[in-house]
């Protein structure tokens, strides 16, 4: 095994200082060598290897991730450090461990990443009152706290501004306690109709662009009796919309009329199959007796087959 040696130095003030990785040196404990130079001499044996074996701070374990990345695509997926976080939060006491092309280098360990307040919710985290986004409308681990479903109590749903119940990435552990999910299309009809209290379920967005109908007209700069007509893009966001939620004491009423429901709905399916093929075949056949009676009218004595 190889261990680094550093990365701390003694500035002669008695402060050590922590330095880059990359300016400290290896020694390889099975052969005892100090970059293939014979390290057991007395110096190695009476000062450096003790204080390896003590667990001297002095030393750490230099494995792949100690030693800093050469290129900016090494950096994305390195689990040590992190080049120029923009979108992300670098603590109050961080400072940049090295530079690398003039871009400021931090541990991985100083930043928290930034997520959306839906997104927080699947690690059971909100966002504080009165916090101010980051980045966008993205928020970070301190501006957070923990967080738990509302249970439903006394039949009365818990949901958001907009009444929905927001099950993120339609991850069951959001489902609100004392509640279930029943995902059919047409719970929200049947709930209406049996009176059943509900709560529609949505799972995330989905992004439409559509070219936005402007019709109003401005002068033109260089002609003022011609008209200039400007079209812009509109970008919306729809919610996906899955069902619903009900209190536990309604769930099988709801699953029982939805299954017979589907059955009625099936039935129906079939019904309106059978009557197809029947005009179907009595056109079929209403064309061969009226193609038969105009032949034995008009050519009585030829075959018709």
């Amino acid at each position: 095994p190889w261990l680094q040696v550093g990365p701390y130095y003694c500035d002669g003030t008695n402060v050590t200082k922590e330095i880059p990785p990359h300016f400290c040196f290896g020694i390889d404990l099975k052969s005892q060598t100090f970059f293939g130079v014979n390290a057991k001499g007395a110096w190695f044996q009476n000062t450096l290897f003790p204080a390896l074996n003590n667990g001297n701070h002095f030393c750490k374990p230099r494995g792949n991730d100690a030693l800093l990345p050469r290129t900016k695509a090494d950096f994305e997926k390195h689990s040590v450090y992190i080049l120029n976080p923009i979108k992300a939060a670098i603590h109050k006491d961080a400072k940049p461990y090295t530079y690398f092309e003039g871009k400021p280098v931090y541990l991985r360990a100083q930043v928290d990443d930034l997520r959306g307040e839906r997104k927080w919710k699947l690690e059971f985290r909100k966002v504080k009152d009165n916090e101010q986004p980051i980045w966008g409308s993205l928020y970070a681990r301190y501006q957070t706290e923990t967080w738990e479903p509302e249970p439903c109590i006394n039949d009365i749903i818990p949901t958001n501004k907009h009444g929905n119940v927001d099950i993120v990435n339609a991850d069951p552990r959001l489902v609100p306690p004392g509640t279930e999910w029943i995902q059919h299309q047409h719970a929200i009809q049947l709930c209406r109709k049996l009176h059943i209290p509900y709560a529609p379920v949505i799972t995330g967005f989905t992004k439409s662009t559509h070219p936005a109908q402007n019709n109003s007209t401005t002068p033109s700069l260089y002609h003022p009796s011609r008209s200039t007509h400007f079209s812009s893009t509109n970008r919306q966001q729809k919610p996906i919309k899955k069902g619903v939620v009900v209190p536990l004491s309604y769930a099988p009423q709801l699953k029982s009329q939805l299954l017979a429901h589907d059955q009625h709905r099936i039935s129906l399916q079939h019904q309106l199959k059978r009557r197809k093929i029947t005009f179907r075949w009595a056109t079929l056949v209403s064309k061969f007796l009226s193609k038969a009676r105009l032949h034995a009218l008009y050519l009585p004595s030829s075959s018709f087959s």
